[in-house]
């Protein structure tokens, strides 16, 4: 039964995340288009400064409580941990300087992460061709 407690938490957290970005996309579409060059990254910024607008205010804690890996897995789980490594390293006595450093390293290992394995990906398929 815990089980399944915890599966439809994560599909109905995981599931507003989604809903709020198709409303961020349809929102946004009106506003600049759909082919706009702006189209994606206004997506994504929105997602992420109400991740962490709701991580400061405590209330994305109590939906990562219900939703688990619902929560994380959205685009607004990624700034929300960073806010997370930021205000947790501020509040272990750090220097505000040194606690956005240390917030941003796994931030920067994912995207680096990511930005390598695609170049590699990319390669093999054009040597593939």
């Amino acid at each position: 039964m815990e089980l399944a407690k915890k599966l439809v938490g994560a599909f109905v957290v995981g599931g507003c995340m989604g809903l709020l970005g198709q409303l961020l996309m349809m929102l946004f579409g009106a506003i600049v288009g759909a082919e706009s060059i702006l189209f994606m990254p206004l997506i994504l910024i929105s997602m992420g400064v109400i991740g962490a607008v709701l991580f400061v205010l405590g209330i994305y804690q109590k939906i990562e409580k219900v939703g688990r890996i619902g929560a994380l897995m959205s685009f607004c789980g990624l700034p929300t941990g960073v806010a997370g490594g930021i205000c947790g390293i501020r509040g272990g006595g750090a220097p505000l300087g040194k606690a956005i450093a240390n917030g941003l390293k796994p931030l920067t290992i994912i995207i680096g992460t990511a930005f390598i394995g695609s170049a590699l990906i990319g390669v093999v398929a054009s040597l593939l061709e």
